[in-house]
């Protein structure tokens, strides 16, 4: 009975997974998009050189036209191995687009749960983190778009999770902080710099609250020295590739105040543009909340952090202004909608450590809660299972593309 009351969590977040997928499931249809070609090419090359039993980390000697150019070992280099295996073992490009987003899916589900359950949060609410984070723009976009972005965020609460004992715990887990900065890494670089960023922060107040500071700036130095040392493949080809060969960045947004967070009532939730009605709901309620639950130190935290990406990453800034003044930010960030990946990663489990503590101490809230729960839950999941159905059933249809906005067309006259 115990066994099964730790397990069933994790079963729900399987089904979950598996209905997210069931539409591609049913149409069969291929979902290209904008960053389709790119990311296919790194897979179809790691996969090629698996079918070839030659391994080359640096050249695409199979993908982007067999032209030897330099990208895995700049993006994620051991993770498109792994990705190029799924594809392997998934013999079409449509299987693997199933199966990767199934476990894309279940992991961030299941990071999303047990760090909800280390902030106290009880199963109900860990459970409505886990699946509302599994539904969000961030991580639906590698089903919808082919957005590698989804990969990173899914991560990001495994790092949080050893993150938070610097503030709430007199030790840090060394090898579960390394570990977990170490495999984001290796996965997308971008997503680990605002890990790492949120990280410093909880370290910094660390300094001021936690009375055993100097045994965590220890553990901390030394997960530091393990993490660096577990990823000196992506550390060591980036000094390789940079001081030997002239690299082209990604391309520039200019108008950068275009690409940030907005809210929209009525549209499925598109990563790059808005974050659609359940995360609009989800960021009202979380701060009525705080003004009816005492809650703790390291949630307070969280939330403050979390509302503070969220405003960064909004118009409140003059975006294009900083675009100009420092023009590294258009090709590093590009789109400032991705710092709000922060406050989906930190607000989601501290509005359930918020539900649950009006839980325990409301009788009548708990109908209230279980019920607004259920809502949640359900236009999350419907959202997401239209959005890729939509973005599935394409294949099959008399649409040449979903967009054209990447490509030019000359006029002869």
């Amino acid at each position: 009975m115990l066994k099964l009351k730790k397990v069933w969590p994790i079963f729900l977040i399987l089904i979950v997974a598996l209905l997210m997928v069931a539409p591609q499931m049913i149409t069969r249809g291929l979902v290209l998009e904008t960053d389709s070609l790119f990311h296919f090419n790194r897979i179809f090359d790691t996969y090629s050189q698996f079918k070839a039993h030659s391994i080359n980390y640096f050249q695409m000697n199979y993908g982007y036209e067999q032209s030897g150019r330099i990208i895995n070992a700049l993006y994620g280099p051991y993770f498109a191995y792994f990705l190029g295996a799924v594809l392997f073992v998934s013999g079409s490009w449509v299987k693997f687009e199933i199966v990767s987003s199934f476990l894309l899916f279940f992991v961030a589900g299941l990071n999303m749960y047990f760090l909800a359950k280390k902030l106290k949060a009880n199963t109900l609410y860990s459970l409505l983190a886990a699946i509302l984070f599994m539904t969000s723009p961030f991580i639906t976009a590698w089903q919808t778009s082919q957005q590698f972005t989804s990969w990173g965020v899914s991560v990001m609460p495994l790092v949080i999770y050893f993150g938070v004992d610097m503030i709430s715990a007199s030790k840090v887990k060394i090898l579960g902080l390394a570990g977990s900065v170490s495999l984001i890494i290796q996965i997308h670089v971008f997503s680990a710099f605002l890990s790492i960023v949120v990280l410093f922060i909880l370290f910094m107040l660390s300094m001021v609250l936690n009375k055993q500071r100097v045994q965590i700036l220890k553990e901390v130095i030394l997960a530091a020295v393990i993490a660096v040392f577990l990823t000196a493949n992506v550390w060591g080809g980036m000094l390789d590739v940079f001081l030997r060969n002239k690299v082209f960045p990604p391309f520039p947004v200019l108008t950068m105040a275009a690409r940030t967070t907005t809210f929209s009532l009525t549209q499925i939730p598109d990563v790059t543009l808005d974050f659609g009605p359940v995360m609009f709901v989800i960021a009202i309620l979380t701060i009525a909340l705080l003004f009816f639950a005492k809650t703790t130190r390291i949630t307070k935290v969280l939330l403050a952090v979390g509302y503070t990406f969220l405003v960064i990453s909004s118009k409140l800034l003059p975006w294009n202004d900083l675009a100009k003044s420092f023009p590294q930010l258009s090709t590093f960030l590009q789109f400032p909608v991705r710092l709000a990946a922060v406050f989906i990663v930190l607000v989601l489990p501290g509005l359930a450590v918020l539900l649950t503590e009006l839980h325990i101490k409301s009788n009548g809230f708990r109908t209230l809660a279980v019920g607004l729960c259920t809502a949640l839950i359900f236009s999350g999941v419907i959202l997401e299972v239209s959005s890729a159905y939509m973005a599935s059933s394409v294949w099959n249809s008399s649409v040449l593309m979903r967009r054209t906005t990447n490509l030019f067309f000359n006029k002869k006259g």
